[in-house]
């Protein structure tokens, strides 16, 4: 059985773990565990870490770990609801302060974070967080508080760059609703090389049209040696802005079959969204759209060498543009 975690934290109003590191050697280091840090009910920042080949699971009659896709290297599983008496659910990975990152490599989930407010990143930063070879999720948000953003980390060989789902838009935090940022949900400036897929997120529509969720200023390199890829996908999200964007597919182009299975940006059942600014290069659909994507404006985006900048599914509703 592997060893369980290496630290594990739990309904503390606020905790650092980890130090800004000048040396690499420096690193707090986790390795070979099922968890490297394990989170309930607390705020949580951790800096200057390393994780690598932590498996989340039991050792099975073959002697192998098991792995359960919904755990991770850091691993931040929350009450849904916060009362007055309890700590701020938050989690902070990295800072803009050069030897804060982190660094995650060799496993089946990077960071799994549930019912908080997560800030992965640093925007504009020189020095990212990293990860590397993962099977399933390098980041993956589920319930992620309003406000949450996930910026400026490079993520390479790994199956799923950031997946997110199901925003929590009014929530109650120490007694108090909270604060409403301009922006629900943040994914940018982030560097994806060699990813199947590089972002989906579902069911994170905006309540109001200024409170936007955003995917911006992303780059995302596709591995081509698979059938199946997309850069961006997005599932009921009405509302969203896509904007400034690069997604890439190898050096050869693309063929009519590749329709289907090579797609830059997925948008499905989205409305009032606006996708604009966006490079797609070698993809067999640019933009590939299904269902009702009443109102989402399409706009200044530019297609090389792509085999259809645009693909609308049979059940597609589009408006003027």
């Amino acid at each position: 059985r592997l060893p369980y975690a290496g630290i594990v934290v739990e309904e503390v109003n606020q905790v650092t773990i980890g130090a800004t590191v000048s040396n690499t050697d420096d690193r707090v280091k986790f390795s070979n565990l099922q968890y490297g840090i394990k989170i309930k009910d607390a705020y949580t920042t951790i800096i200057g870490c390393e994780f690598d080949n932590i498996e989340a699971g039991v050792n099975n009659q073959n002697n192998t770990a098991a792995k359960f896709f919904d755990q991770g290297a850091i691993y931040a599983m929350h009450s849904y609801l916060t009362y007055a008496e309890q700590p701020l659910k938050k989690l902070v990975v990295g800072s803009s302060v050069s030897g804060d990152e982190c660094i995650f490599s060799d496993g089946s989930v990077g960071i799994y974070a549930e019912n908080c407010l997560s800030l992965i990143g640093e925007s504009g930063n020189s020095n990212m967080n990293t990860f590397s070879n993962f099977s399933c999720h390098a980041i993956k948000l589920i319930n992620p508080h309003r406000g949450s953003v996930v910026t400026n980390n490079s993520i390479v060989q790994s199956r799923m760059g950031i997946w997110a789902a199901n925003i929590l838009q009014n929530v109650t935090l120490n007694g108090n609703l909270v604060p409403n940022p301009d922006n629900l949900f943040t994914i940018n400036e982030n560097l994806m090389d060699y990813v199947r897929y590089g972002i989906w997120i579902q069911n994170m529509s905006c309540i109001r049209r200024f409170q936007q969720v955003k995917i911006k200023d992303n780059e995302i390199h596709l591995e081509d040696s698979l059938d199946d890829v997309y850069g961006i996908r997005v599932d009921a999200c009405n509302g969203i802005n896509i904007s400034n964007n690069i997604i890439t597919r190898g050096t050869s182009d693309p063929v009519s079959d590749d329709i289907h299975t090579k797609k830059g940006i997925w948008l499905a059942r989205t409305k009032h969204a606006a996708v604009y600014d966006n490079k797609i290069y070698r993809l067999g659909s640019g933009i590939y759209g299904n269902g009702d994507m009443h109102s989402t404006q399409f706009f200044c985006n530019v297609f090389t060498n792509s085999w259809h900048p645009f693909f609308f599914g049979t059940l597609s509703v589009i408006t003027n543009q």
